[in-house]
């Protein structure tokens, strides 16, 4: 029966589930093709989780399949690669690409004026 489906991704930083979004719903389809990309910062992060789930007007959505994908370093590349995933009884076809980011260096903290052990004329002047 066609439904209006979309997929939820998380990514895990650190060993919880921090990093989430999800897919636009699809229109009463029973193929349905997002085509969408969906972008997460992955350092750190060990697997995917990723849930189809059917949209119900007036009800709470169902899920109706999940899996856990594992992030293994050697596999995450700059080239685009396709994966098939089973979901219970939904299959899902996804593309996974790594793009390196360099991290910026923290920036120095602004001077911050003491607090402790202050004339107390000091302190009414600020």
């Amino acid at each position: 029966q066609p439904a209006s489906v979309y997929v939820c991704v998380e990514v895990d930083g650190y060993d919880f589930f921090d990093d989430e979004t999800q897919s636009h719903p699809s229109v009463n389809s029973l193929n349905p093709h997002w085509d969408q990309e969906l972008t997460f910062h992955v350092d750190g992060a060990h697997n995917m989780k990723v849930l189809c789930v059917s949209q119900n007007e007036g009800q709470n959505d169902t899920v109706l399949g999940k899996t856990t994908v594992k992030l293994e370093s050697k596999q995450l590349t700059n080239r685009w690669r396709r994966q098939t995933l089973q979901l219970g009884q939904v299959e899902v076809i996804l593309s996974l690409k790594y793009i390196h980011h360099y991290l910026q260096p923290p920036s120095p903290a602004a001077q911050q004026p003491p607090v402790f052990c202050v004339p107390i004329e000091r302190v009414a002047l600020q």
